[in-house]
């Protein structure tokens, strides 16, 4: 079992080193050492044959699954130097405070999640923020922007050595003051389910709105406020609706479970500069001066 263990250690130091041959030998290593003589051993000889057509099919699945990880790593790094945006390879730091959807995972575990292909800017958005020289206007700001790929675990084989990973795409934009924490989402089957454990959904005056989407709020004069009527049409137009956002932390943040990441940031920058526009300056001025309407 020392060659196993051997052949294990090495490819976790060195994953993409990981070569059809090293496994290969595993396989014959852990058979015990020595290849039987096929004319008198058929039976260990066929087994032999399955164990290396599996050690195939994993390398196989491995290496697919790495070369297109790193096409889309590529991508990603073309599209943030054509929008001028900073490109980082990972910075697990974004997960640190983070929680409900869409994670699942514990960041920093070995087998937990991480963040990758991390593509920062900060974009002008226009706010209405209090103190803009224009009382029925807003004032455009600039406000941190991040989008990156969620990854994590979904299964794992051969001690570990080969891992199945999902990916999401998740973009937030860092707020201009912290606000109580707002999640509003499609009224699914996983939003009935959640009211049937207890979870309070918080409606507002449009019927067609609290058809569509599920919100729960830890302020719920707060979440009024946020989503009113204005607010509340533009997220039932056809590019915005039923689309998921949460407010946390001092961020907002949007997510897409399909496609790669930068075919759907776009989409995302639309919902959530969407939101954020469109906070009442009161909220705002309640937020910054720490006071709170009952």
């Amino acid at each position: 079992m020392q060659g196993v263990q051997g052949v294990l250690a090495a490819a976790r130091r060195h994953p993409k080193r990981l070569t059809l041959g090293g496994l290969v030998g595993m396989v014959l290593t852990f058979w015990g050492g020595t290849v039987v003589d096929p004319a008198s051993q058929v039976d260990s000889l066929l087994g032999l044959l399955f164990w290396v057509s599996m050690a195939a099919a994993c390398y196989a699945l491995f290496t697919g699954a790495a070369r297109q990880r790193d096409a889309l790593s590529r991508e990603a790094q073309r599209w943030a130097a054509e929008h001028g945006w900073s490109y980082a390879a990972r910075d697990d730091s974004l997960l640190a405070g983070w929680s409900g959807d869409p994670f699942v995972g514990v960041p920093g575990r070995p087998l937990g999640d991480m963040a990758v292909d991390v593509l920062r800017r900060r974009r002008a958005v226009l706010v209405e923020l209090p103190g803009a020289a224009d009382a029925d206007a807003g004032r455009t700001v600039e406000l941190e922007t991040v989008s990156f790929v969620y990854r994590y675990v979904t299964g794992q084989a051969l001690a570990s050595l080969v891992k199945n990973y999902a990916d999401i795409a998740i973009t937030a934009v860092r707020l201009p003051a912290v606000l109580p924490r707002l999640a509003v989402g499609p009224e699914d089957a996983l939003a009935a389910a959640r009211k049937r454990l207890g979870a309070v959904d918080h409606l507002i005056e449009s019927a067609d709105f609290n058809g569509t989407y599920f919100v729960e709020a830890d302020h719920p004069r707060t979440a009024h406020d946020v989503l009113h009527a204005r607010l509340a049409q533009r997220l039932l137009q056809p590019d915005l609706i039923g689309r998921p956002w949460i407010v946390e932390r001092g961020w907002i943040r949007t997510w897409d479970l399909v496609g790669p990441q930068t075919a759907v940031v776009d989409g995302h920058l639309r919902l959530l500069e969407a939101v954020v526009s469109r906070v009442p300056r009161h909220v705002w001025q309640d937020a910054q001066t720490g006071a709170r309407r009952a």
